[in-house]
């Protein structure tokens, strides 16, 4: 509602994580990685094929242990495909996981500067946010037809199955070039000087703008409804406590390599 957040998630009882993954031209879109709270949906059942990969936790985080298992899958269809990726990390504590890759390299980035250097974060989850949020409008302007002055409760409820299709539709939806425009906007890779891309994000907001006047929801502005879930909380936080256990095993762990190193050496 207006005025309302949604920081650290509280106000988010029902809710679900995303994880995205593309290349630099937007050639190669990963499977959304989609993490809800039930393990087994009811609403799945009616669907001939779930068209994300989905996992499960009670707070719909993704954790180290969901993002080791992505990993793992994802170096083995790189393998498979005789491929070799260099994968850009944000500095979020769930991928602080060091999985056996072949085929995959990290690059973890600096803290405080995910804005300018990932491009993710330059306009590509927004975008996808724009294109699954039109389709949730349109969705419930189709639904009020019927009755729009006394509305049918059940029928203007978004099940977690709906989600999921309109998420993916969402995810395809997003164009190559805003892919491309982003990873040149985080300095990924330069183009020649002659080439030029032409933006066209701006008309995906645009259409989401027209649904949502259409919708007349007075109660709610625009641009919350645009940034409602910016604060809430996706991932698994450590504390203090678990960050220097964590250290203080990684420096037995060394430690001990480093002995045994040694001793051989003797």
């Amino acid at each position: 509602m207006k005025n309302e957040t949604c920081a650290g998630g509280k106000h988010s009882k029902v809710r679900v994580t995303v994880l995205l993954c593309c290349n630099m031209d937007g050639s190669d879109r990963q499977r959304l990685f989609f993490i809800g709270k039930s393990a087994k949906p009811r609403c799945f059942r009616d669907l001939y094929t779930v068209p994300v990969r989905y996992r499960s936790n009670t707070k719909a985080w993704m954790t180290k242990a969901l993002f080791a298992e992505w990993l793992v899958e994802l170096d083995q269809q790189m393998a498979a495909k005789g491929r070799k990726i260099l994968l850009l990390l944000d500095n979020c504590s769930a991928h602080c996981v060091n999985p056996r890759l072949t085929s995959v390299e990290l690059l973890h980035l600096p803290p405080n500067i995910t804005a300018k250097v990932q491009p993710l974060d330059m306009g590509i989850i927004a975008n996808f946010k724009v294109c699954y949020k039109r389709r949730v409008i349109e969705r419930l302007l189709l639904n009020l037809e019927p009755n729009p002055a006394t509305p049918d409760p059940q029928r203007l409820r978004i099940s977690l199955a709906m989600a999921v299709q309109m998420m993916y539709c969402a995810w395809n939806e997003v164009k190559q070039t805003t892919i491309r425009n982003c990873f040149v906007k985080a300095g990924v890779f330069a183009l020649d000087e002659n080439t030029t891309i032409r933006g066209d994000d701006n008309n995906a907001t645009e259409e989401l703008q027209a649904a949502w006047d259409r919708l007349d929801a007075t109660d709610v502005d625009f641009q919350d409804f645009l940034s409602a879930e910016d604060r809430v909380v996706s991932h698994e936080e450590v504390s203090d406590e678990q960050l220097v256990r964590e250290v203080r095993v990684e420096l037995r762990r060394r430690t001990s390599k480093c002995a045994a190193r040694d001793g051989r050496h003797s």
